[in-house]
């Protein structure tokens, strides 16, 4: 079981990766937004069975090897400043980006909207892409660090004992 959990965790990590990047192309990203909102619900399951099953190795965490913690630690920080920058933007929009008459999104007179619960503000179509991608930074980010710590405890989880205590020394 811990190996299918591995495998959905890595499937959803990369699906979180290929969304963001997705996000920096230069062609339309609205396919995005609605993929996000999928990985960043489905991923609390994911990440609950993947920790779970991770779980002995994920609690033994200052045992890991120390150049590894150091590279975690210092990947986590700039993964922590990336996610707050986007969440920080994610504030500033005016409510989500919303294309009127899609499946989920209210009818309404223009076709790009901010809907702040109910509350609409008109845009072009530039801004709602902006919005989109901010979104989808900010949502996506959270998944990819989780399930990333995941699979590095999944990793180690499949090394011999041994092998892990002379990496730490």
């Amino acid at each position: 079981m811990r190996t299918v959990a591995a495998g959905l965790t890595l499937v959803w990590l990369l699906t979180g990766v290929a969304i963001e990047l997705a996000s920096y192309l230069p062609f339309d990203p609205e396919w995005t937004d609605l993929a996000t909102f999928a990985l960043f619900g489905t991923s609390f399951l994911v990440g609950a069975l993947g920790a779970f099953f991770m779980a002995p190795e994920l609690v033994r965490l200052r045992k890991w090897p120390t150049q590894l913690r150091m590279w975690l630690k210092w990947l986590g920080i700039a993964w922590a400043l990336y996610t707050v920058v986007w969440f920080v933007a994610l504030w500033m929009l005016p409510g989500q980006p919303t294309h009127c008459g899609t499946i989920g999104s209210p009818a309404c007179g223009h076709t790009y909207v901010f809907n702040n619960h109910g509350f609409l503000t008109v845009t072009d179509r530039a801004g709602y892409l902006s919005g989109v991608r901010i979104l989808v930074r900010g949502f996506a980010s959270p998944p990819i660090a989780v399930m990333a710590l995941i699979l590095v405890a999944y990793q180690l989880m499949k090394q011999p004992r041994q092998s892990r205590e002379l990496g730490s020394r």
